[in-house]
Formats: C-alpha cells, sequence, structure tokens
C-alpha cells in the first residue's frame, strides 16, 4: 500500500479500505504495516474531494473496521472525509447513509470532524432515504443515532 496508494484513484482506495475492512485485516496480525496504513489513508483524504457518494460511505465503511487505519488518520485527514460526506450525502442511497452513520457512530475523530452543517445534511439524507430503507438500513441507523446522542438531539425535529 505504501508504494501504490500515493497512484490510486478515489474508488480504488474506497474498495480498499472497505474490502480489508470486511476482511477483519487487524486481526490478521500486521498484514499491513504501520507506513502502509497511513500511506492508504492518507491517499483517501487526498481523493476525499473527489469521491462520489459510495466512495465516501465505503471509505468510513472500512475504516470504522480498521483501528489501524483509523488510529493513522490526521485531524485534517478526518475534517477532509467528513467535508466528502457534507458534499455527497444528498446523492446518498439508503445503504450509503445507513453506513455512514453507523461509522460515525465508531468513529469518535471523524463525528468531532464533522460540521454542524454536515449532520444537517446527513439528517436530510436521512430522512430523504428512510422510506426506502430496508429492515436492516432502519435498524442501523436508529443505532447509530443511539450512538450518537448529541448529533441526534441537534437534527431531531423535536430539538427544533
Amino acid at each position: 500500500a505504501a508504494r501504490t496508494a500515493p497512484e490510486m484513484e478515489p474508488q480504488h482506495i474506497a474498495n480498499s479500505l472497505n474490502a480489508l475492512g470486511k476482511l477483519k485485516v487487524n486481526a490478521l496480525g500486521g498484514a499491513m504495516s504501520e507506513l502502509g496504513w497511513t500511506a492508504l489513508v492518507q491517499a483517501a483524504a487526498r481523493t476525499a474531494p473527489e469521491m462520489n457518494e459510495q466512495a465516501v460511505s465505503n471509505s468510513f465503511n472500512g475504516l470504522s473496521k480498521l483501528q489501524a487505519a483509523a488510529a493513522a488518520m490526521s485531524a485534517s485527514d478526518w475534517t477532509a472525509l467528513a467535508q466528502a460526506v457534507e458534499r455527497t450525502a444528498p446523492y446518498m442511497i439508503p445503504q450509503a447513509v445507513a453506513n455512514t452513520l453507523t461509522a460515525l457512530g465508531k468513529l469518535m475523530a471523524a463525528e468531532k470532524a464533522m460540521t454542524a452543517e454536515g449532520w444537517v445534511v446527513l439528517e436530510k439524507a436521512a430522512e430523504r432515504t428512510a422510506p426506502e430503507m430496508d429492515d436492516q438500513q432502519v435498524a442501523m441507523t436508529v443505532h447509530a443515532y443511539a450512538k450518537l446522542p448529541t448529533v441526534a438531539a441537534k437534527v431531531s425535529p423535536l430539538a427544533r
């Protein structure tokens, strides 16, 4: 990854993070060096402005399952990905909204990187896609808000 990540395109980076998360690479004991994780997450941050909504969601989903990758993220890396959420949330499908919210509920640094406007945009995406969500996506979204009580309070219609 350290060698190839700087050349990777946004979709390839997102797919790599998501696949490594599904494979639970953390459990494989040193499957990638710290340098490799750093290169991969820096590439994700570098390409975040070009990512589409699926790539953003897949990146967050992978990062939420990869402690080594999440640990390699700097505050500015999280900010770049959080800005990508804000930019792409209006175009997310139900699965992307549910996955992104679930990941944000697991990644405290990412939660902190989100702006108030970013949360509002993501909440609007959740409201827009809710009628199309399947049972699992609804459960994931509700569970995510349970893990994000401060956010839920800010975006709840009852708090407005």
